[in-house]
């Protein structure tokens, strides 16, 4: 944990050079704020929030440097967001972004600059505040409590219904991912609560039917052990994202 403390101090360093007076906060969420944080196959996710919009010149620098510092990323890299504190403070569904930057987009950046760096909207990004709001961390800057306003039920499950309604397709390419977030947002459409992927899985193995325990048990396993697959039968992978999405369908169209 000694690197990844010298990685987030060098990354924070970034925005706080090249944003200033203009740098709300930056705040940790994802798996390394929720403890369950592994180098090998986690990304560390972050929200920079900024009082007033970016120019590209600004957006271009931070863009470089953080391709720049790529080789110290542990696992998947780094996955950050920029949002307005206006924003933050009034959020919409879908949340409008400044800036998005994953490691696995980082040449392309460099290539194409101009049409990456233009701000948008991203439907994950309400899934995402709720977690630091709930379980983030402020690296810099004002209090979580003091930028971000709660997000509603119904935005957060728009937020992750999004991010699993290709359960059925993505469980076959990435399936330890695919299972522990079916299962975590399954949790969330019965009880409420915001969980990890790790924690996801844990509660699946005691609520999810017999038939099922045994995936999950498999895909919290090789999660713990930093792996994104293992030999499954393709047929029971179908069914068990089926199965769960038809049921998280239904749930949150109670959710308001």
């Amino acid at each position: 944990m000694i690197e990844i403390q010298a990685t987030l101090n060098q990354v924070c360093h970034v925005f706080k050079q090249h944003l200033q007076d203009q740098l709300t906060g930056i705040y940790l969420h994802g798996s390394l704020a929720m403890g369950c944080f592994h180098p090998l196959t986690s990304d560390i996710d972050l929200l920079i929030v900024v009082s007033e919009p970016l120019s590209f010149s600004a957006k271009q620098a931070i863009v470089r440097e953080l391709v720049s510092l790529t080789p110290i990323y542990p696992g998947k890299g780094v996955e950050m967001s920029i949002i307005l504190e206006k924003d933050a403070a009034e959020p919409l569904y879908p949340m409008p972004f400044e800036l998005h930057y994953g490691t696995e987009w980082g040449e392309r950046f460099l290539l194409d600059t101009m049409d990456l760096c233009e701000g948008g909207t991203d439907p994950d990004l309400s899934a995402h505040i709720a977690v630091t709001i709930e379980r983030g961390k402020c690296l810099y800057g004002k209090a979580i409590s003091d930028v971000f306003a709660p997000i509603s039920s119904e935005n957060y499950c728009k937020s992750i219904y999004y991010d699993v309604k290709d359960a059925k397709d993505g469980i076959l390419q990435d399936p330890v991912y695919t299972i522990l977030n079916l299962c975590r947002t399954l949790q969330y459409v019965r009880e409420r609560k915001i969980l990890s992927k790790k924690e996801g899985g844990e509660w699946g193995l005691t609520n999810l039917s017999d038939r099922d325990k045994p995936l999950v048990q498999l895909a919290l396993g090789a999660y713990g052990n930093g792996v994104k697959h293992f030999t499954y039968n393709d047929e029971q992978l179908l069914r068990f994202a089926g199965d769960l999405l038809e049921e998280i369908s239904i749930g949150i169209q109670d959710i308001r």
